[in-house]
């Protein structure tokens, strides 16, 4: 970054192509950094550190420890048992009714993109390449073959039920 002084507290910071504007004295800057959570943003560190200053000197008071202690040196009064709280007439909160969502249950949590999958040893059908179980060529499978139309039509089994009443 490139500090340019302006004259009397008031600088000029240069990032790329981005430039601020700096005043030590009112601890502003123009990106707003500053002004919005009490310490110097880097524009204003640069700035600072320019003019021969320390950077944490210009930090809000109320990120001090004094001004902690002082807030939290007060003690918390303690209070009554809930039977003896003052009973009123309204009547206790209750929870919310839950309302059964439309659609099927979903059995698993959506995971992130930076997750893998589920379990160590499933694979993921992500970036394998289709082989067809015919004729052994990349890019379809069997149902898309077009070398034999015929072996595609659905063959018809036998049910397992018909099976066993043979059988028996």
């Amino acid at each position: 970054m490139q500090v340019v002084f302006n004259g009397h507290d008031d600088y000029e910071v240069k990032r790329g192509r981005h430039q601020y504007q700096v005043r030590l004295e009112g601890r502003t800057c123009s990106c707003r950094v500053w002004e919005l959570n009490g310490i110097p943003c880097s524009h204003a560190v640069c700035a600072i550190l320019d003019n021969g200053g320390d950077p944490e000197t210009y930090v809000d008071e109320c990120y001090s420890k004094e001004v902690y202690q002082r807030i939290y040196s007060h003690h918390l009064q303690r209070m009554n048992g809930e039977l003896m709280w003052k009973k009123t007439q309204q009547n206790d909160i209750q929870a919310p009714i839950p309302k059964k969502m439309t659609g099927w249950p979903k059995k698993k949590r959506k995971r992130e993109a930076t997750e893998g999958p589920s379990s160590a040893t499933t694979m993921t059908r992500k970036g394998r390449v289709m082989t067809c179980f015919i004729c052994k060529v990349a890019g379809y499978n069997k149902s898309k073959c077009p070398t034999s139309p015929m072996e595609r039509q659905t063959q018809t089994r036998e049910r397992k039920r018909a099976l066993v009443k043979n059988q028996a």
